[in-house]
């Protein structure tokens, strides 16, 4: 009797060490592999051509002149594994070196300048703080990790098309800030399909300097065309509104300007219907003409 208990003892001690041993060996090996990186995200270019009447190239241009933050999200069957966020000035900014288990993967990859962090828990909604739409980048794609180390090269292209308000003479002084509202776009972005995935009200609000004469003003499209439907209203120093004007039908397109050229509000009543004159600009892809 006394001998069969030694062995049950001798037993369960080895059990319970056993145990004890293969809990800690997961944890270490969990930190190890959290250490080595074995898949390396870099961005290699920005498809587009820039906004401005610039000769750089897209080769030459700096990716923190284009924008002040990048994200990598990488996802597997639906469920986010890593996610990076990188800031201009940071090192390496534009690489990522992570580690992950060998199958196959989604990635994401936003490139915008908002104050702060986008949230992409979900591939087809992604939101940025406060629904504010700066000039915005993106890349999405799959890849597959094996044995090997891997460097995934990455290629992003404009996500968004901008309305801008090219006016021929300044505002009355008494004008300090323009909101403005618009509807038809989205400040939801589906990376799945490049294009906006909500049907948003955005609202931005831009302060007036003395003399100033272009505002600009962001959308993620629903499709590779859209229209909008803009509200301008004009604020005074204490926040009242003095005049505001309504533009329908405007036409945006990704990687395009939309440019309206005239007058705000007529000075004689504080508002106006002015005749609309929009067109793409060249510096982004090809020119839309409508009256």
């Amino acid at each position: 009797m006394k001998t069969y208990f030694f062995r049950l003892s001798v037993i369960l001690l080895a059990m319970l060490t056993m145990n004890a041993c293969e809990k800690g060996y997961t944890a270490e090996e969990e930190t190890k592999t959290g250490n080595e990186s074995n898949v390396t995200l870099r961005v290699k270019s920005i498809e587009m051509v820039p906004f401005e009447n610039t000769t750089i190239s897209r080769a030459s241009t700096e990716m923190s002149e284009l924008c002040s933050r990048l994200q990598f999200a990488v996802f597997k069957d639906g469920e986010k594994k890593k996610n990076i966020s990188q800031q201009a000035g940071d090192a390496g900014f534009g690489e990522a070196a992570i580690s992950l288990p060998e199958g196959d993967y989604q990635l994401v990859v936003m490139g915008h300048s908002c104050t702060g962090t986008a949230t992409i828990t979900d591939l087809e909604k992604i939101t940025f703080p406060n629904n504010k739409v700066t000039d915005t980048f993106y890349y999405y794609g799959t890849f597959t990790v094996g044995n090997d180390s891997k460097i995934v090269e990455l290629d992003l292209k404009r996500a968004v098309a901008m309305l801008r308000f090219n006016l021929t003479q300044p505002l009355t002084e008494n004008i300090k800030q323009l909101k403005f509202l618009y509807t038809g776009g989205s400040s939801t972005f589906s990376a799945i399909t490049g294009f906006g995935s909500v049907n948003s009200r955005q609202t931005e609000i831009r302060d007036v300097a003395s003399g100033q004469k272009v505002f600009e003003v962001y959308t993620f499209p629903h499709a590779q065309e859209g229209k909008l439907k803009v509200t301008i209203t004009a604020l005074d120093a204490n926040g009242t509104e003095v005049a505001e004007t309504v533009m329908e039908e405007i036409p945006v397109e990704v990687n395009k300007i939309s440019v309206y050229n005239g007058v705000l509000f007529d000075d004689t009543t504080n508002s106006s219907s002015p005749s609309i004159k929009v067109k793409g600009d060249g510096d982004w892809d090809g020119t839309i003409n409508v009256n």
